[in-house]
């Protein structure tokens, strides 16, 4: 309210200003209009009139003139208010949306930093999940190699396992012949 009286005041002062200079230089026309009546008196008297009326329309018309000013001027003040209250309103405005945008970017930072977090976390779970693949897949070809030197070890204990039961039945079958072959001599022996 303080201000708002001072800039009153600041605007009386200016209006008691500006009437000080209309006065001054309707002061200065009527000298001067009163030397050219003077002149004019001097010359001819019967035209003493003709001056004084245009000087009195002059006059009226500088006063028409100062009030449509004025009115202009309280126009002016009127559009001035109204636009310093637009100006106050949209400066508030501006405020608010400053202190939501700050809000936001507050927001926008924690988000960020907890996606950055959980990205981290998916980055070393991903890592993880592909090292336990690799070792499967390197536990899975061990696996195959050793099946395939078991399977290759087998074959090889089943072709000795038949080479030596080809083995032991050739030895039987040789033993078994001799066997005969002792019996009968054995029994030739005896007969003779």
């Amino acid at each position: 309210a303080a201000g708002n009286g001072g800039d009153a005041a600041a605007g009386d002062s200016a209006e008691v200003e500006l009437l000080r200079r209309e006065k001054a230089e309707l002061e200065r026309l009527l000298i001067a209009k009163d030397r050219q009546l003077d002149a004019v008196r001097s010359v001819d008297p019967s035209m003493a009139d003709v001056p004084a009326l245009q000087l009195g329309a002059q006059a009226i018309q500088m006063f028409h003139e100062s009030l449509r000013r004025k009115q202009e001027e309280s126009n002016c003040a009127e559009e001035n208010r109204a636009l310093r209250e637009e100006v106050d309103r949209l400066q508030a405005r501006v405020d608010e949306l400053e202190a939501a945008i700050a809000e936001k970017r507050g927001e926008i930072k924690e988000m960020t930093s907890t996606l950055t977090a959980k990205m981290q976390k998916v980055f070393e779970l991903e890592t993880e999940a592909e090292a336990s693949q690799h070792e499967r897949r390197q536990a899975a070809r061990e696996a195959s190699a050793q099946l395939e030197q078991m399977q290759e070890d087998v074959t090889a204990w089943q072709r000795d396992c038949r080479s030596t039961q080809q083995l032991v039945e050739e030895l039987k079958a040789e033993l078994a012949e001799r066997d005969r072959r002792l019996v009968r001599q054995q029994e030739e022996a005896a007969q003779h």
